[in-house]
């Protein structure tokens, strides 16, 4: 279609949707404020590596119960809007036994693949192997995610994939330059921490400079909003999330470490396939383009207006691809 032809089909709708009751069969309009929200598509990736950091002291026991029990439910969210081409690895916050390495199953796997034949088992025979061990008490989970990545990171991340970095532990990080040894970190008064500014720039800056994204989860004590009282809040963990800028941190209290852990397949289901609308929709007379192509109304393929999070979003073969933009135009609500 040429884009003078285009233009004019852009203001036939946007008349219609302004002038007339009915575009379509949908219902009458609630309002005729017309509204345009333009995206420009950046996530529409279907692959994501996971590197998942436990807190294998004793009483993160339950936790990682808890995981095992509901990987059904975390691997249908992951997969309700598309199907996700996934790698999975653990190691553990025990830095001083494991120094960051992968932990295996019995059977020796360390990477689990969505192509495997059964990689929720999988995950589950990793998970479950994870040891207490003499040292976990001092938790050093981000500097454990440095060197998994660093050191063991080919064997489970592919290049240009978005990597996903998961901790879950209900202490603060407590990762170690020097003196690290004797009593509880907590109040040991010779050890030294390494800044935080260390995983920033690795995270970052450092692993976007060679094509990887980074998108970090940190399920950990959360002041103010936790409905328990942690062993000491995640406040290491969070200020790397939130310079990193994209993910988003969750509280691992009993009563919400579900939620926060669900909630991170929810976040990756939704990467490039849900749009938030910026007013509220009527809910009708809707109309979606790419790239100028109008896109159909379609829960197999095209796109849904999903009212409970005011979004439009994409189904089957109509996802868009990165680069391409996005142009919805709507009617907004503002009363009967």
């Amino acid at each position: 279609m040429k884009p003078g032809k285009q233009s004019i089909r852009l203001v036939s709708i946007a008349l219609c949707l302004i002038l007339t009751a009915r575009c379509s069969q949908d219902t009458r309009f609630t309002s005729n404020v017309l509204k345009s929200d333009v995206f420009v598509q950046l996530s529409a990736s279907s692959q994501y590596d996971f590197l998942w950091v436990f807190d294998n002291s004793n009483s993160m026991i339950p936790v990682r119960t808890q995981v095992v029990d509901n990987l059904n439910v975390f691997m249908n969210i992951l997969n309700s809007r598309k199907a996700i081409d996934y790698r999975m690895a653990v190691t553990t916050t025990d830095y001083i036994s494991h120094a960051g390495a992968l932990v295996a199953s019995p059977s020796n796997l360390r990477v689990v693949s969505s192509a495997s034949v059964d990689p929720i088992g999988d995950f589950a025979s990793i998970v479950n192997n994870v040891q207490n061990t003499a040292t976990s008490f001092w938790e050093q989970g981000l500097e454990s995610a440095y060197k998994a990545v660093q050191n063991q990171g080919s064997l489970f991340m592919r290049s240009g994939v978005p990597l996903i970095v998961i901790f879950l532990t209900d202490e603060d990080d407590y990762s170690c330059q020097s003196n690290c040894f004797g009593e509880e970190p907590e109040t040991n008064p010779n050890d030294v921490v390494y800044p935080t500014s260390r995983y920033i720039n690795f995270f970052k800056d450092g692993l976007a400079a060679g094509g990887t994204s980074v998108m970090m989860f940190p399920i950990v004590g959360v002041p103010e909003t936790s409905s328990c009282t942690p062993f000491s809040y995640g406040l290491r963990y969070m200020e790397v999330q939130a310079a990193v800028e994209s993910g988003q941190s969750g509280s691992i209290c009993p009563a919400e470490v579900m939620e926060s852990y669900n909630n991170i397949a929810r976040v990756i289901a939704d990467l490039g396939v849900r749009f938030p609308l910026s007013n509220q929709a009527s809910g009708s007379n809707i109309a979606v383009f790419v790239n100028n192509v109008e896109v159909p109304y379609s829960e197999d393929d095209g796109y849904v207006y999903e009212a409970s999070t005011n979004s439009i979003v994409f189904t089957g073969n109509s996802i868009p691809q990165n680069g391409q933009t996005i142009e919805i135009l709507y009617t907004e609500q503002t009363g009967a």
